[in-house]
């Protein structure tokens, strides 16, 4: 009686392809786990540069968030809340971000800054 000659992999070939395939993965893994950090600093970097963006438009169109203060929480604050331009070429012009949450204005602290009533953005976060 002769055995059929059966093409299939010996258990050595298949214990190989298993040890690439978790290196592999291994590799894998430890790139992509960090993407959520990096996408979440993005975002408080873009929303940092939003607010300083509206506080300057809002500024040249004759609204002032900070009343004269160099409190930026509270300048931050006002422009999240917002406001509207009562009289000139601008009347009627709403400047704000009513959508950022109160989590989302201390996130963007560390980007900017409020000098003698300007605000700055830095793409570096300052401690």
């Amino acid at each position: 009686m002769k055995l059929k000659d059966t093409a299939a992999f010996s258990l050595v070939e298949m214990l190989v392809v298993i040890a690439i395939l978790g290196i592999l993965s291994a590799i894998g893994i430890t790139q992509f786990s960090n993407f959520g950090a990096t996408a979440e600093e993005s975002a408080n970097r873009k929303n940092a540069q939003n607010v300083a963006s509206i506080y300057s438009a809002a500024r040249a169109a004759g609204l002032d968030f900070s009343n004269g203060e160099d409190d930026l929480e509270a300048a931050i604050a006002a422009v999240v809340e917002g406001g509207t331009i009562e009289t000139g070429p601008f009347a009627g012009s709403f400047y704000g971000i009513p959508t950022m949450s109160p989590e989302q204005q201390q996130k963007v602290l560390p980007y900017l800054q409020l000098t003698s009533g300007n605000m700055t953005y830095s793409s570096i976060a300052e401690e």
